[in-house]
């Protein structure tokens, strides 16, 4: 009787163990279901979608919803050019080695000084950087605006978060020296753009005169935990799942994508700016980055602004006397 009882407990505590073991099973798969599928979905731009600031104001029902489909992000297209700044311009055309193209709109100055390559951001078109590009101007610089692949005027439809947007980089820097050889290089990058400079600096060879970068994020696994923490989701596991995911997708490990160890061979002066209330990127975090660089320096935090860049729109005053001074001492 009390052997039949003692089978049947040690039968009851099997079966709960395979229970457990299941629903841990099916919860892991779950888990990485959804950060294989949010990996795609930010990282491949789609014909109609819906902006990501949408995303973080929507109810807690649509944000549910996208968490487990995907977030849909539209291809970020130019709605503006140059002329509506008045400024003359050329479209170019940077051919890449696998019969891919960048677009470029090169806006050129009588009497340069130098000429900047501009950047955006992650889901920006170079349409975003056109007033940065009317001061430039008026400083005595030309500049090239180019969109990175998967955006405007370039090839693909999709992006790798500044890890190959970095051979972008490298290809418009080529470029400019190609047909340009006597003119000062200066790359300026706001965000992924900025991200994509520092790495294009450290692994591409990359020697620009001088960079300006706008809101510089330490790690992409830091920043990334941010987007968690700012939606109120619980940012460990699943900032691992989804950068892992995305590194499996994409090619790149973005484990690796550490612009604070990036910033460590970049030699040349910088210009680093950054919103003082930017929920993705805090003071700290852009400080290390600033401490790793190894030539002249500058650090200039924007007061009560996020990430809200090019920071020209938001603190234009401040944006352009910092920028005029970097350019007039090492442009």
């Amino acid at each position: 009787m009390h052997q039949r009882v003692a089978r049947q407990a040690s039968q009851r505590r099997g079966g709960c163990l395979r229970n457990l073991f299941l629903i841990v099973l099916i919860g892991m798969i779950a888990l990485n279901g959804l950060a294989f599928v949010q990996a795609r979905a930010i990282t491949t731009f789609v014909p109609d979608g819906q902006p990501l600031a949408n995303l973080i104001a929507a109810p807690l029902s649509d944000q549910f919803l996208t968490l487990v489909t995907g977030v849909k992000i539209p291809r970020p297209q130019n709605q503006h050019t140059p002329s509506d700044h008045y400024l003359p311009y050329e479209t170019r055309q940077i051919a890449l080695g696998n019969g891919e193209t960048l677009e470029g709109w090169l806006v050129p100055h009588p009497q340069p000084l130098g000429i900047v390559v501009m950047f955006p951001g992650y889901a920006g078109a170079k349409d975003g950087l056109l007033t940065p590009a009317a001061h430039l101007y008026q400083f005595g610089y030309s500049s090239l605006l180019v969109d990175f692949r998967g955006v405007g005027g370039s090839s693909r439809a999709d992006t790798t978060i500044g890890m190959r947007e970095a051979e972008d980089v490298a290809a418009s820097a080529t470029y400019v020296q190609q047909n340009w050889p006597d003119q000062p290089l200066i790359l300026y990058g706001v965000s992924m753009g900025s991200t994509a400079i520092l790495r294009a600096v450290a692994l591409e060879g990359v020697k620009p005169a001088a960079i300006i970068a706008e809101g510089v994020f330490d790690r992409l696994l830091t920043t990334s935990r941010h987007r968690f923490d700012a939606m109120g989701l619980p940012a460990s596991p699943a900032t691992e799942l989804l950068v892992f995911w995305g590194s499996v997708q994409m090619g790149y490990n973005g484990f690796e994508h550490n612009p604070v160890s990036y910033a460590a061979s970049v030699e040349s002066p910088v210009l680093l700016l950054h919103g003082e209330q930017d929920p993705w990127i805090t003071s700290a975090e852009i400080t290390t980055v600033h401490n790793q660089l190894r030539g002249p320096k500058r650090f200039v935090q924007i007061p009560g602004v996020g990430h809200a860049m090019p920071f020209v729109y938001v603190a234009p005053e401040l944006w352009v006397q910092t920028v005029r001074d970097f350019l007039a001492e090492h442009g």
